[in-house]
């Protein structure tokens, strides 16, 4: 149940084993996890909680709505972050790529919660 602005980014359950034998997973998983400490510098003082799943499915309730989402790797990668706050649809953020999540997740976080945008790191 979702109880204060939320960031929630979802990444599949990976090993270290599967990271260190796939540069594009160790990839992936480094820009998710990038774009995830940018998000907890900016908006974990303006009161948004930022929370980091890795599992092979997520399940979020927000005011009796259930949302999912089934992280995959691969050609169409499925990570990504949902916005929650209470009283507010979620909204998915997800981009072509795992590093164009670092410039969608500022943008569309500020936009959702009603703050300011910050830059993330590798924009300064």
């Amino acid at each position: 149940m979702v109880e204060r602005p939320t960031i929630v980014g979802f990444f599949p359950a990976v090993t270290e084993s599967d990271v260190e034998a796939d540069a594009g997973v160790n990839s992936a998983l480094e820009h998710w996890e990038w774009a995830l400490e940018n998000a907890q510098r900016c908006f974990g003082p303006k009161g948004v909680h930022v929370q980091a799943v890795l599992a092979d499915k997520v399940v979020i309730e927000t005011d009796g709505q259930i949302v999912e989402a089934v992280p995959r790797l691969g050609a169409t990668a499925d990570i990504g972050y949902y916005l929650l706050a209470p009283g507010r649809a979620p909204e998915l953020v997800m981009g072509p790529a795992p590093s164009s999540l670092l410039y969608f997740l500022p943008k569309a976080a500020s936009e959702y919660f009603a703050v300011p945008e910050c830059a993330p790191e590798a924009m300064r």
